[in-house]
């Protein structure tokens, strides 16, 4: 390694082939040389590792091998990784530091397919991240997750899709991990059962428990089933969203809807103001195996200013928990679901393209939008909605 953090060594590939200098950036992995340079942005990336004393990079078609370099292999392949890590989490909308990290073998079968490995494995407050050295990487939902079970030094997560995920291999890191991930669960869904109780005064123990178990931080919930254990949570969510941004919004859908197609949740830590939450609410109709659904959020004036619209085949709830995981999966930044295809490419949306990559909710969401609703006036938007609702 250089004195300025860089590595010598001869390239093999298709685009370039020669003596180096290698170096790593937030964003790209770069090779130079007198007379030619070349980046491969971390979102490219498929996969690396070390076979035969030489560091492979797999990036779409492109292979390159990195020889030559001694001892520093290890190095730029343990830095190349951390690098690789901290990009992915930034596409995974994780912020903060981690409570536990540790390494170990993964294995998962979910909406996005089935894998295993070796991977960095990082517990934030609200989600696991499983983050091996290629891009089959995963942010686990905690609040989605039925409680973990331990077993022969492996522990096996399950989510409410009845998708699994694994960790296994850990060593003495095994039963800690599982002891915090518990106590991570416990505390979403206390936060959950205390958010319900601050919404109604009234709640009883267990009313307040079987509400927070629909609605965690963040997920909507189908207002009938909310009726269906405490009418008066219910009056009291429509009356939270009267005095919302999404007041006029919710007004027309229950205009247009019966209790059973309508959704609404709270997400806290969002808004530019501590004081104030975000309120989404979801209008959802189905006729002869094909649904429309209007997504609102109450945000800002800003993001205010569109209804997202879905057209999907199906079953409604099948379609409404990949809506809720979606959602919670990106924390609620909802251009990345509009986003068209071409422009994922874009340099300025690798972390966007990163994020499609590894999040199957957030892919099966993207092949159901059906455009906007904007809030132009109030009579052009109220044609759309009815125009798309009734189309179902």
């Amino acid at each position: 390694m250089t004195n300025d953090g860089k590595f010598q060594g001869t390239v093999y590939s298709s685009l370039c082939t020669g003596p180096a200098l290698i170096s790593l950036s937030e964003e790209v992995l770069v090779f130079e040389d007198a007379g030619w340079y070349h980046a491969i942005p971390f979102s490219g990336i498929d996969a690396f590792y070390v076979q035969n004393y030489k560091l492979i990079v797999v990036a779409g078609q492109e292979r390159v091998e990195i020889a030559q370099m001694g001892r520093d292999t290890d190095v730029l392949y343990a830095k190349l990784w951390d690098s690789y890590n901290a990009r992915t989490l930034k596409a995974f909308f994780v912020s903060g530091q981690p409570m536990f990290e540790t390494q170990g073998e993964y294995a998962y079968s979910d909406d996005g397919g089935a894998a295993q490995g070796i991977a960095k494995i990082s517990l934030f407050d609200n989600c696991l991240c499983l983050l091996p050295p290629c891009s089959d990487a995963r942010r686990i939902p905690l609040c989605f997750m039925s409680k973990p079970v331990i077993e022969r030094f492996m522990i096996t997560m399950t989510l409410d899709t009845g998708e699994t995920y694994q960790v296994m291999r850990l060593g003495s890191h095994t039963q800690r991990l599982f002891e915090l991930i518990c106590d991570n669960i416990q505390r979403i869904r206390e936060n959950a059962v205390a958010a319900v109780k601050r919404l109604d005064g009234t709640l009883s123990e267990s009313g307040a428990a079987q509400l927070a178990r629909l609605m965690p931080d963040g997920a909507a919930a189908q207002l009938d089933r909310l009726y269906g254990i405490a009418p008066s949570f219910v009056s009291a969510c429509q009356r939270e969203i009267s005095n919302s941004r999404a007041a006029d919004t919710f007004m027309y859908f229950r205009e247009i809807c019966g209790p059973d197609e309508l959704y609404a949740g709270i997400k806290t830590d969002l808004s530019r103001t501590d004081a104030e939450a975000a309120i989404w609410v979801v209008a959802i109709k189905t006729a002869k195996g094909i649904g429309t659904a209007a997504v609102e959020l109450a945000l800002s004036e800003e993001s205010a200013a569109a209804t997202y619209l879905y057209r999907f085949s199906g079953d409604k709830d099948a379609f409404f928990m990949k809506l809720n995981h979606a959602m919670e999966a990106i924390s609620f930044h909802r251009e990345v679901i509009s986003l068209p295809e071409r422009e994922l490419s874009h340099k300025d949306n690798d972390l966007y393209a990163m994020a499609v990559k590894r999040t199957g909710s957030l892919r099966f969401l993207r092949k159901c939008f059906n455009g906007r609703a904007i809030h132009r006036t109030p009579e052009s938007w109220q044609s759309t909605i009815s125009e798309k609702l009734s189309g179902a």
